[in-house]
C-alpha cells in the first residue's frame, strides 16, 4: 500500500534469474564502509566479497544450501552461507542501491564474538568443497609427486616407481 513503498530492490529477486542478490553497505561517517563485489568463490575465500546478512533468497536455493548454520556466539553466518552458494555455482549478485544503515556499536556482534571462530566458520564452505573433491586433490598431489621424482632421477614412470625393475 501507499505506507509501505516499493523499493526498487524488491522487484530484483521477483524478475530476474538472480538467486541471491545482497545489499550493499553505507555506514555512518565515522564507521567503515564496504563494498560487496557478488559472487566471487576466489575471492571469498579471503574477504567477504558477498554481501552481508541483509539479503533475499529464492525458498529453493536457501533449502538446497542448507540455510544457515546454526552456531550461538559466532558469526560470519552471512559468509558463510555465500560461500556455500558461490562454490556450489548459484548466482550471486549485489544490489546497487543502499538499502540500509548499519552502525558499529561497542556491543554488536562484530565487536564481540571472536574474529578467529568466526573466521573458521567462514571457511567451513571451502572446507567442505575440498573433502567433496578430497579424492581428486589426493590424485593430483600424487600425480605431481611422480612427475616430480620422475624429473629428479631422469627416467620414466615405471623405474622410478621401482628402482630395481
Amino acid at each position: 500500500g501507499e505506507n509501505y513503498p516499493q523499493l526498487p530492490a524488491v522487484k530484483v529477486p521477483q524478475c530476474s534469474q538472480i538467486d541471491l542478490p545482497a545489499g550493499i553497505d553505507k555506514s555512518f561517517k565515522r564507521s567503515p564502509s564496504f563494498v560487496f563485489l557478488g559472487g566471487s568463490a576466489d575471492v571469498g575465500i579471503f574477504k567477504n566479497c558477498f554481501g552481508d546478512a541483509n539479503s533475499f533468497f529464492r525458498k529453493s536455493t536457501f533449502l538446497k544450501i542448507g540455510g544457515y548454520s546454526e552456531d550461538r556466539g559466532i558469526g560470519y553466518e552471512d559468509w558463510e552461507i555465500y560461500s556455500r552458494a558461490a562454490l556450489k555455482g548459484y548466482n550471486l549478485m549485489v544490489v546497487a542501491h543502499s538499502l540500509y544503515w548499519y552502525r558499529f556499536t561497542g556491543g554488536s556482534m562484530q565487536k564481540t564474538t571472536s574474529y578467529s571462530r568466526s573466521r573458521q566458520r567462514a571457511l567451513r564452505a571451502y572446507l567442505e568443497a575440498l573433502q567433496e573433491h578430497r579424492e581428486e586433490v589426493l590424485a593430483g598431489r600424487e600425480r605431481l609427486r611422480l612427475e616430480g621424482a620422475e624429473e629428479a632421477c631422469g627416467v620414466g614412470d615405471e623405474q622410478c616407481r621401482n628402482p630395481y625393475a
